[in-house]
């Protein structure tokens, strides 16, 4: 399926990276979701997790766990019966829920998730938001800005609150001005007359006082290799002149679309080899892998020469190719 021209994956896969995104912070079978004395540590942790978690293993089917959309278990068919087997045994993924979110969250006390990037980004957080709030209803639309609160009160005694935050920016620019909109036409990245979002997002995102989890992503959007690493540079300059330690920053990694995705396809491939067979040269798509290396590059410069632990990449895209469902 396409939204514009941009490829748009299944609930199931949304729902799939936002659970990444939130429990790699609870790091293993026995460790997640748990109060720790030294946060530093439990970071430490997080990042063994975080470079393993979805670089290789495989879907299996899995019975009995399926998101009943709307109430009808056959709305996405067969397509959210699978679940994620990591070849790493220490980092496998759970399912999101609102008790293990909240116990994280408490964790590393994290008060505010703030989403920004483009419309996948955006469906990202819908899928967040529906689980936490309705997890049989599915995603809503999305919005080019959003702001709401979930209690975690109920879950734990005395916390509170947590902020939820979402701005629609396709650049991930620091732009401060009152025109929202980008008009700017993209010929080699998809077609004529695209228009692309530009939502303020900075001097949001720095006014907050508590520590916050930022979830951010572009590229879908850029036609170049070179306009890529030249906003992913002003970008990571920008959040750093923040100064905001406390705060964690996790930068999810883009993924191609599937040519075959308007097929009634409804099993994962078994390995990236078929889908490079399978690979359809369209739109920008053939930019990704360099988009995802310098992103790499970047944040691995980041924490191993700066001590930045709390800047970590989520590669959503190993696992992600292999769903043409």
């Amino acid at each position: 399926i396409f939204y514009g021209r941009l490829p748009a994956y299944s609930i199931a896969l949304v729902s799939l990276a936002v659970t990444i995104s939130l429990y790699f912070l609870g790091v293993g079978k026995h460790e997640a979701f748990f109060m720790v004395e030294n946060k530093m540590d439990m970071v430490d942790r997080i990042g063994f997790c975080i470079d393993r978690r979805g670089q290789s293993g495989k879907w299996l089917p899995s019975e009995g766990y399926d998101y009943a959309l709307n109430g009808n278990a056959n709305l996405f068919h067969n397509r959210t019966k699978w679940t994620w087997h990591d070849d790493t045994q220490q980092c496998q993924i759970k399912p999101f829920t609102a008790e293990g979110f909240c116990k994280v969250m408490n964790a590393l006390g994290l008060k505010r998730v703030f989403f920004v990037g483009d419309s996948l980004t955006a469906f990202m957080l819908n899928s967040m938001w529906g689980l936490l709030t309705h997890p049989t209803a599915g995603a809503g639309p999305t919005p080019k800005s959003f702001a709401e609160t979930f209690d975690c009160g109920d879950i734990i005694n005395s916390m509170g609150a947590i902020t939820f935050e979402y701005v629609r920016n396709d650049y991930l620019d620091n732009n401060d001005k009152s025109d929202k909109i980008h008009s700017k036409k993209q010929e080699n990245a998809g077609g004529p007359g695209r228009v692309s979002f530009g939502y303020p997002w900075a001097a949001r995102y720095g006014s907050y006082p508590d520590a916050t989890l930022l979830i951010a992503n572009m590229g879908m959007h850029i036609d170049t290799l070179q306009r890529y690493q030249q906003h992913l540079t002003n970008f990571v300059h920008t959040v750093e002149n923040m100064s905001r330690p406390m705060d964690f920053f996790v930068y999810r990694t883009s993924v191609p679309g599937h040519g075959n995705c308007t097929e009634s396809t409804t099993v994962p491939l078994a390995n990236a080899s078929e889908f490079a067979r399978l690979h359809v040269p369209r739109y920008q798509w053939h930019l990704v892998d360099g988009f995802n290396n310098y992103t790499k590059q970047t944040f691995s410069h980041l924490r191993n020469y700066k001590g930045k632990n709390n800047w970590m990449v989520l590669d959503v895209n190993p696992m992600t190719i292999l769903r043409p469902d």
